[in-house]
């Protein structure tokens, strides 16, 4: 009875470290690079601030969005916009959009964006500090 009993503390210790030790640690800093869809395409500048992302989006839409709300899933970590009132365009589309990054080594980010209608992807680079 008692190995019986220590097994599954020792399962339930296991399934509450496991998480912790795998968690994404959320980006820092400035990355950029292009994500598309099926039919377009953007540049994409991210600025990543503890539980907070501005993403500058790139012609042909020219906005920004700030993110916050961080959520570890694991091997990657998602956030929800804040856009204010008075956003118009693609920018208002973004509302309520999730938006993924999953570290891909140290310099380079997978992403994704979902929109009405759309699911942007692509990779992004961390930009030098000379380059921002």
């Amino acid at each position: 009875m008692h190995s019986k009993v220590s097994r599954i503390i020792s399962a339930a210790v296991l399934l509450f470290l496991v998480p912790l030790v795998a968690s994404a640690t959320p980006p820092t800093g400035a990355w950029r690079g292009m994500v598309w869809t099926g039919k377009k395409q953007m540049i994409l500048t991210v600025h990543f601030d503890g539980p907070k992302a501005t993403l500058a989006l790139g012609d042909p839409y020219n906005c920004r969005v700030t993110m916050a709300g961080l959520t570890d899933y694991g091997n990657r970590v998602a956030y929800r916009s804040e856009i204010g009132p008075g956003a118009d365009g693609f920018c208002d589309t973004v509302r309520d959009a999730p938006f993924v990054a999953r570290p891909l080594g140290t310099d380079e980010l997978q992403i994704g964006l979902d929109t009405p209608g759309d699911h942007w992807q692509g990779q992004l680079q961390r930009m030098s500090p000379l380059s921002m």
